[in-house]
């Protein structure tokens, strides 16, 4: 049975259906279930759609990881073909650990950073994901856990439902939550910017290069461009600007 502050966000929640004061109980509904990011995604076309994603201890961690995502790997991704196969009313739990095997080793490569054995500051120790078909929508809603331990699934039932229950209603909501990424960036350039949203996510210079399909010395000067705008020379200010 729900606590009682797992009660009162429930019912904010449910009264919040379909309206932009969603996100807000939302998140501190996420925090209850003891995740420390969540992403929400529709593959009802070819391309999916990012409905929600939010790193609730570093904002751009989840942004890179979305931009990396959608740059082509889901198409390496076999969650979308079991969602795209499931009947009409059918909803699934897995866990990332526990199905590990069937990912492509170059799609693991890719999103080696979320993981906190690659990167202990804002790495991920597993990930459940929920697949949902409805009439109208299928979904998967990914729940990353910092410690496997604290994973109680009691109330993952009641977050699917909130979740397709408000995406159907309102998707013209769904990109409006997040905010542009850290005001601080805005002056650089595209490719400036996401750079240092790598950096910011814990990837080192040869990763990010990677991830852009550049060499590692261009991320290395946009990286100088980036910092010489912003006024610092070193990734600890980088961090501090950005109040990470």
């Amino acid at each position: 049975m729900p606590n009682e502050r797992q009660s009162h966000l429930l019912k904010k929640c449910e009264a919040a259906l379909g309206r932009q004061e969603f996100f807000s109980f939302y998140q501190e509904l996420i925090k209850e279930l003891k995740s420390i990011q969540v992403g929400v995604w529709s593959f009802d076309d070819d391309i999916p759609r990012c409905l929600f994603i939010r790193h609730l201890q570093n904002p751009l961690f989840g942004e890179v990881a979305k931009t990396i995502y959608l740059a082509g790997w889901y198409q390496h991704d076999p969650v979308l073909k079991e969602v795209k196969a499931l009947e009409v009313g059918t909803r699934i739990i897995e866990s990332f650990r526990e199905t590990k095997d069937k990912y492509p080793e170059e799609f693991l490569r890719a999103f080696s950073s979320i993981f906190k054995e690659n990167n202990p500051e804002f790495g991920f120790s597993d990930r459940i994901t929920l697949l949902a078909a409805t009439p109208t929508l299928r979904m998967v809603m990914h729940l990353y856990f910092d410690d496997t331990r604290e994973i109680d699934q009691e109330l993952f039932p009641t977050f699917v439902d909130l979740s397709i229950r408000h995406f159907s209603a309102a998707p013209q909501l769904t990109a409006t939550y997040e905010p542009e990424p850290h005001p601080v960036l805005a002056k650089l350039s595209d490719r400036e910017r996401e750079v240092c949203l790598g950096i910011l996510s814990g990837k080192k210079a040869e990763r990010i290069a990677a991830d852009m399909d550049i060499a590692a010395s261009t991320v290395v000067t946009y990286r100088r461009r980036a910092y010489e705008k912003l006024g610092i020379n070193t990734r600890a200010s980088l961090f501090e600007l950005c109040q990470f």
